[in-house]
């Protein structure tokens, strides 16, 4: 498993029977997003909708919160993390898709943007739905950093792609292809009354953006993003509640007995500050992740607003400025998470010895069988 310092709010937890540990399921956003499957394992992905909707689906899936239990699907063994991940997989799919195909008919570069982050998400869920089912613990590893690794490549591309679209249309000039206004009938007329043959630079029929489709889309993106907020409050709240119940006063002195085999060893309360530290920055990257959400929504939301009640604005130049805006949003957001990625990474390759020790065990266990 990839190590961290960081303590997940957990509701229940489970023996793993091949370990002989405590095995916990998160129930903190953030780290539904950074870890998705289990309480141990990262996976950093550039969006905080799936986390919500993976939450959502594992309580509907897993109501007993056992990330362990097995059953039996069209004669295919699943966990309940591979039955969560198999059902978001699906739902971002479905929805990435509409959402693409329903920008394409709409003419809008800004929803065409917004679609690469959840496909990138739901990318990693499939690599990851096969790491899920990878029994050894190294391989497993290699498969998450792996597919995490092709994501952020490809979210980054699609970007960058879609980016210079983007740019390329804020300077788009409106064009009044009527030649009915000239004896020619190759030519048209652009805003500023000069005339160009169709097809030259910015003249070309031009395809209007379709507001309703972009506002209908804007909505639904608004309702993942404070369903999103609630979480993030419910959470943390929970989380401060947990805080100050456990907490010590002002002149208590906590202590952790029995650390390790040796019943002598203890360590003291100031010294989980680094531990307590790690769920803040936690906390800290799910609230960004939210916001930057919530910021496209409104964006695309804004752009719907200005071509239902603005007339003769350049539907093409307000997208264009929406999607750059959306783009830079995701880019921001993928700069952060591809630091999370590379932090992971060298944890990897620099193993500690606990991580030898469960790679020793699980080679024992295979070979006793």
């Amino acid at each position: 498993m990839i190590n961290s310092n960081s303590q997940p709010i957990s509701r229940t937890s489970s023996i793993d029977s091949t370990t002989g540990e405590r095995r916990t399921l998160s129930r903190d956003v953030d780290v539904m997003k950074s870890r998705m499957v289990s309480g141990e394992r990262q996976i950093s992905i550039s969006s905080n909708r799936p986390a919500t909707t993976i939450l959502a689906t594992d309580h509907l899936l897993n109501p007993n919160h056992d990330p362990d239990r097995i059953s039996t699907c069209c004669g295919l063994k699943l966990t309940g993390n591979a039955k969560t991940l198999l059902i978001s997989t699906f739902l971002f799919l479905t929805i990435t898709t509409g959402q693409y195909f329903a920008a394409i008919a709409a003419s809008s570069i800004a929803l065409k943007a917004d679609c690469v982050s959840m496909l990138v998400d739901a990318l990693s869920y499939i690599g990851n739905l096969f790491a899920e089912c990878t029994p050894n613990p190294d391989t497993k590893k290699r498969l998450e950093l792996a597919m995490s690794g092709v994501s952020f490549a490809l979210l980054l591309y699609f970007t960058a792609d879609f980016l210079m679209e983007s740019l390329e249309n804020t300077g788009h000039v409106m064009c009044n292809c009527d030649t009915s206004f000239s004896e020619d009938p190759t030519t048209c007329w652009l805003a500023d009354n000069k005339s160009k043959v169709i097809g030259e630079d910015n003249c070309e029929p031009d395809e209007e953006v379709n507001a309703y489709i972009v506002l209908g889309f804007a909505l639904g993106g608004l309702v993942f993003d404070f369903i999103s907020l609630y979480a993030y409050k419910k959470f943390s709240t929970e989380e401060g509640e947990r805080a100050s119940i456990s907490g010590a006063g002002p002149y208590e002195h906590k202590h952790h007995h029995h650390v390790g085999d040796d019943p002598l060893k203890h360590r003291h309360k100031e010294e989980e500050s680094e531990e307590s530290h790690d769920s803040n920055v936690n906390m800290l990257s799910a609230l960004m992740h939210i916001g930057s959400d919530l910021l496209r929504s409104t964006t695309t939301f804004v752009e719907s607003l200005i071509l239902l009640y603005v007339t003769d604005v350049d539907s093409v130049k307000v997208d264009g400025w929406c999607a750059l805006i959306v783009c830079s949003l995701i880019a921001l957001g993928a700069v952060w998470s591809v630091g999370v990625w590379a932090k992971e990474v060298w944890v990897f390759c620099m193993k500690s010895e606990d991580d030898e020790e469960e790679q020793k065990r699980y080679n024992l266990l295979v070979d006793s069988v």
